[in-house]
């Protein structure tokens, strides 16, 4: 069996807007608090698992459950990523033409086990699932 390659290909600003990831970071912590409070009829909540159980999750559980492990500092995580770097599993390149964006490429090889918790490609996946790219001004 050979390995599999699992990322994400993203572009957005060349830096992330701090205003924009304090309202990930509050969306987040609202996402948690809905969740504990079972506020599954309320937006954000409502939309994040909807979408969640349609591309991610085959039931509201399970995705209620993977939100109840994401460590409390994954928005700061991802913007210190996203703006410094430091991860061995992403690189990024200029926009040619926009000076102001980039295309950043988190991923690695994995033998059918997802790549390792921690890794760039975790928190790109987390920011994803939590519906944060759009947010933070990332496609």
């Amino acid at each position: 069996m050979g390995a599999d390659l699992c990322g994400y290909v993203m572009i957005g600003p060349e830096t992330l807007d701090r205003g924009r990831v304090d309202l990930a970071l509050a969306r987040v912590e609202r996402l948690g608090q809905q969740a504990e409070a079972g506020e599954m009829d309320d937006e954000p909540l409502r939309g994040v698992v909807r979408r969640a159980c349609d591309e991610f999750f085959p039931e509201p559980d399970m995705f209620l459950s993977w939100l109840s492990d994401i460590p409390p500092g994954v928005v700061a995580d991802f913007a210190a990523m996203w703006n410094d770097g430091g991860y061995r599993d992403r690189m990024e390149r200029g926009v040619p033409g926009d000076p102001t964006r980039k295309i950043v490429v988190v991923g690695e090889r994995t033998w059918g086990d997802g790549p390792e918790e921690g890794s760039a490609w975790w928190l790109a996946e987390a920011a994803d699932r939590l519906g944060l790219f759009e947010l933070l001004g990332i496609e």
